[in-house]
């Protein structure tokens, strides 16, 4: 479940507070989000008791009787409660996150220095569900707990922490916008220069003049003359793939391999590959020693409630699996598109309510590519290498349930086998046997490490690659096992042998793609 609350024009009163339900381990409707009640206010919401005084009960029935699905009785569980800090604070009756506790998973309490709050203990108390329920720490609990009457709900760890404002939003931004850009009042020793800006800003232009964004990024990475304005996804892009490669021999070397650690552990922590058990317990030791670190490198004053919400957070992906299931992307983009819904203030919410049921009278889904199984062909075209043994009719692009590669830009052209080949597309075929749609590329044949620490990064699947044959292989569709962001290899400012800015002897690096999931 989601809740948050949105303006429905920039100058007006009116708000839209949505409670928004999602599915959780039905993989082919991941990206499926449903309005399950839907509220206006013509002023800032205050006690939002009213507004789930409807739903609770509806949920418990569902709780206890389930639902009859063709012929079958399904069970009905809400697994998941997705909220940033706020609605938090507001819906569940504690304190904000710059209170002394405001920590939904422990009892730490918090240090001021000046008008922030620091919170360093990692091994303080954990807060249990029959605390959520007694109410037993006063320096918490602050009001009427919204979800109290939920049956089966465990407070304690099924209120989830949201990836997108805690990581994203949070710490990520933190350290670009507070640390590197702007650098803190009282400790510069990782601020950028001028002139280490302008490098990183060539590097992220260079990316953008050659279109090696995949379109799978829900918006490109701007430059950081724009970091403030970035949104969620750009800092997550920055903290998957972009940041190693444009920071690196740029950034203070302290600063880079402390940044390398925090990257790690959540590529390991969103990735449907790497999630595992042994997994999660390595990115778990890596965030507790990045917000250790933290402390030293920025200040013991800068460890606020996001930062030690990092030590957190593997026991989500332990509960949930990838953190991309329970993140509060899918309700934010659901938000917008309830408000998208609405043309003028006046009876917006019956506005909503017209257009959904004209669109379900229509039969129109608006995430029915996100529910395919099967790939797709398009752009048929002419000319293209062949492989032995292919032939026409040849197309320009693939669509996977969640990914695309297409021989039109070279953000869309890398993707890695099932027996871990590094491929670059160069055409889509057929079989002169049976007509099956092939796909044809080439690999390459050097693969090593681009880090060694904290972790070989082959072991993650991202590596350095050159030497890409020059003749054309035929893949099967079933060969494809997931996408790859492919960067280049770019040099060191600081080298005196010249001033270009990329390797051009070939060499890149690959990372995959792990915030969308793999194509089965």
């Amino acid at each position: 479940m989601g809740f948050d609350g949105a303006p429905l024009t920039k100058s007006g009163k009116k708000e839209f507070y949505p409670i928004m339900v999602g599915f959780l381990n039905v993989p082919s409707k991941k990206h499926v989000v449903f309005t399950a009640a839907l509220y206006c206010s013509d002023v800032t919401l205050q006690n939002p008791k009213a507004i789930f005084k409807d739903f609770i009960p509806e949920l418990n029935r569902l709780h206890k009787e389930g639902l009859l699905i063709n012929g079958k009785h399904v069970k009905i569980k809400m697994a998941a409660y997705c909220m940033d800090a706020p609605a938090k604070a507001l819906v569940l009756g504690i304190n904000n996150h710059n209170a002394f506790s405001s920590c939904t998973r422990c009892k730490v309490m918090g240090k001021s220095y000046g008008k922030r709050r620091s919170y360093q203990a990692q091994n303080s108390a954990r807060r249990l569900h029959q605390d959520w329920l007694a109410k037993s720490d006063d320096c918490f609990f602050s009001g009427e707990n919204c979800l109290a009457d939920i049956n089966g709900i465990d407070f304690a760890t099924e209120v989830v922490l949201d990836h997108q404002h805690l990581i994203c939003l949070g710490v990520m931004k933190k350290l670009l916008v507070n640390f590197w850009v702007r650098g803190s009042h009282k400790n510069k020793f990782a601020k950028l220069s001028d002139h280490d800006l302008k490098r990183i800003n060539q590097r992220i232009s260079y990316l953008h003049d050659k279109k090696l964004f995949p379109q799978e990024f829900a918006k490109y990475p701007r430059t950081l003359a724009y970091v403030g304005k970035w949104k969620a996804t750009e800092f997550r892009a920055f903290i998957l793939y972009l940041g190693p490669v444009v920071l690196k021999d740029i950034l203070n070397s302290k600063a880079y391999e402390h940044f390398m650690r925090f990257h790690t552990a959540i590529t390991i922590l969103l990735s449907e590959v790497l999630c595992n058990k042994q997994n999660i317990a390595f990115a778990d030791q890596q965030l507790r020693l990045f917000v250790l670190e933290f402390a030293e490198l920025y200040g013991e004053d800068y460890v606020s409630h996001n930062v030690h919400g990092l030590i957190h957070l593997a026991e989500d992906a332990v509960k949930f699996g990838p953190l991309d299931n329970v993140a509060a992307f899918r309700f934010e983009n659901h938000l917008g598109y309830l408000v998208s819904l609405v043309n003028k203030p006046a009876e917006a919410v019956q506005q909503v309510f017209r257009r959904i049921d004209e669109r379900d009278q229509s039969n129109f889904t608006p995430t029915a590519a996100d529910t395919s199984t099967k790939p797709s062909f398009s752009m048929s075209h002419e000319g293209g290498p062949l492989a032995p043994k292919t032939s026409d009719p040849q197309y320009r692009t693939v669509r996977f349930p969640h990914f695309t590669l297409s021989i039109q830009r070279p953000g869309d052209q890398c993707f890695m086998s099932r027996n871990h080949k590094v491929i670059l597309l160069s055409n889509i075929a057929s079989s002169m046997k049976d007509g099956s749609p092939k796909i044809i590329g080439s690999d390459f044949s050097r693969k090593e490490d681009f880090y060694q620490d904290p972790v070989v990064s082959s072991s993650l699947g991202i590596q350095e690659v050159s030497c890409l044959s020059k003749k054309v292989t035929a893949y099967d569709v079933e060969d494809i096992f997931l996408k790859c962001v492919i960067l280049p290899f770019f040099l060191d400012p600081n080298d005196p042998i010249g001033t270009k800015l990329v390797n051009e002897d070939g060499l890149r690096i690959i990372f995959p793609m792990v915030h969308l999931g793999r194509s089965e």
